[in-house]
Order: structure tokens, then C-alpha cells, then sequence
């Protein structure tokens, strides 16, 4: 519980610290060092030059101050911007090389990003997604398939659509479902008729997998507001509808992929 105080309480106090990118933390002190990078990679999540930069000094954390008790979560956080960054091979390898100082702390970072509002903007959609065509073959409980949601968090506001609060607009979803009339505003397509349900059954299938990732994507954003307002047992069913999704489009069955994107409609 301190140690989170503590961060929250560096993210406000470091930001004039953390934008001066040649600063460098005074006598070499690891907690300077690491809020520096913690205020950069939170707050400025969608500019690529203060990502690199967080990731360079989460670098430097880890190799000088190793056995800090800060340690594990600047080695899940710098995971993570590797994800973000589209840097699979590299992510795994950093992974498997720190896996017990990510270990140690997953659980609760992952948590804490779960409660962070997505980047503004500028994201990569190259990177979502690669990042969503990996995900579709892991396991739903695989640690990769949890990583590579908080990288997708991390920066989401880009790739997720930019929609607020759900698919029926600030409030959550419209009252006409994914493809019905919501009450929403501007936090998403409201009264512009929600999110639009692909018609891909006449499609050719690289056509409806297109169609289907696309619209993944921004049904992933539903799943976490979901689960956010404690309604865990609705994100689940929706996962699960949007797995089977994934499953039927990929074996060709398109016919079977329309009556669940018909259902999600309703």
C-alpha cells in the first residue's frame, strides 16, 4: 500500500523532473531514477520519445539497482512498453529473463493498470492489430494474453477507437445494443447509432477476419469497462462471445460468425 501512495504521489510531483530529457536524477538515486521513468511512461504513454525514454531508464533501474524493492515493477512496466511497442520477440525474452521479479508483482500491477484511463491518441494501429492476431491463440488465462491486454491499455485510446464509457456513449451501451440507437453523447457513437455489427456471412473470409479483428478491437474497450464497474460475469460472456467469434471466422464458418455478431446486435 505505501509503495502505491507513493507512486501516485510521484506521478503529480515529477513532471517538470521527467519532461527535461536530459535531466539526470541526482547522485544517481535509484527512487529519482525510477519515478522519472514511472511519471513518462503514465502519463506521456502515446509519445513515443518519452516511451523511449522510459524505457531507458527502467533500463538503468534494473541493471544497477536490481534487488530495489522497486525492481519488479519497473521490470513489468518496461515488459509492457515492449508489447506496446510492438516488440514481441523482444517482450519474451525480457520476460523469461526477469521472470521472477515480474512474477512477484503481476498480479497487482496488472490491477492497477486495469483502473488507467487508455492514451489519447497516436497509437500505432500496425501494433493493435498484431497484437490482437496474437492474442486470438492464447489461452484466456496465459500471463502473455494478460500482458498484452495492459499493453494495449497502456496505449489505447488509439487503436481502441478513442469511445468513452462503452458503446452507447458516456453512459455505457446504447439502448439498441452494439448496433442499436444509444442515449449516449459524445463518449461514443450514441445517437449515431453505436458500435456498427460487420455484416461479413457474403464476405470473402480475409475480408470478414479484417472485419471481425476490427471490430474486436473495439469491443475489447466494452470488456474492460465492464469488469470495471464489477460487472465481471458480463465482461466474461462478452470474452467468451467474441472468442468463439474469432474461432468460427478463422475455421471459415461465417454463417455462425454472423448469428453471434446478430445476437451481440439485440
Amino acid at each position: 500500500m505505501l509503495i502505491r501512495s507513493t507512486l501516485a504521489f510521484a506521478t503529480l510531483a515529477l513532471p517538470l523532473l521527467a519532461q527535461e530529457g536530459d535531466v539526470k536524477p541526482a547522485g544517481g538515486d535509484a527512487a529519482a531514477m525510477f519515478y522519472q521513468a514511472y511519471y513518462l511512461d503514465n502519463a506521456m504513454a502515446t509519445s513515443k520519445d518519452a516511451t523511449a525514454k522510459a524505457k531507458e531508464l527502467y533500463t538503468q533501474f534494473l541493471a544497477s539497482h536490481a534487488d530495489h524493492k522497486l525492481a519488479g515493477t519497473a521490470a513489468y512496466r518496461l515488459l509492457i512498453i515492449h508489447y506496446s511497442s510492438g516488440d514481441l520477440e523482444g517482450a519474451r525474452a525480457f520476460a523469461k529473463k526477469h521472470d521472477k521479479l515480474i512474477s512477484a508483482v503481476e498480479a497487482a500491477e496488472r490491477k492497477e493498470m486495469e483502473g488507467r484511463r487508455a492514451g489519447g491518441g497516436g497509437a500505432n494501429r500496425e501494433i493493435a492489430t498484431k497484437l490482437m492476431q496474437e492474442m486470438r491463440d492464447l489461452d484466456r488465462d496465459s500471463p502473455e494474453r494478460g500482458r498484452i491486454l495492459a499493453a494495449m491499455r497502456r496505449v489505447g485510446g488509439g487503436f481502441m477507437g478513442g469511445m468513452r464509457g462503452g458503446f452507447g456513449g458516456q453512459g455505457g451501451r446504447g439502448q439498441g445494443g452494439f448496433g442499436g440507437r444509444g442515449q449516449g453523447g459524445r463518449g461514443g457513437r450514441g445517437q449515431r447509432g453505436g458500435m456498427t455489427v460487420p455484416k461479413i456471412a457474403d464476405m470473402k473470409q480475409e475480408d470478414a477476419k479484417k472485419a471481425v479483428t476490427e471490430f474486436v478491437q473495439r469491443a475489447e474497450r466494452m470488456i474492460d469497462a465492464l469488469a470495471q464497474r464489477g460487472q465481471g460475469d458480463k465482461a466474461d460472456k462478452l470474452e467468451a462471445q467474441l472468442d468463439k467469434l474469432q474461432d468460427l471466422v478463422d475455421g471459415g464458418k461465417l454463417a455462425d460468425a454472423q448469428k453471434i455478431l446478430d445476437e451481440l446486435q439485440k
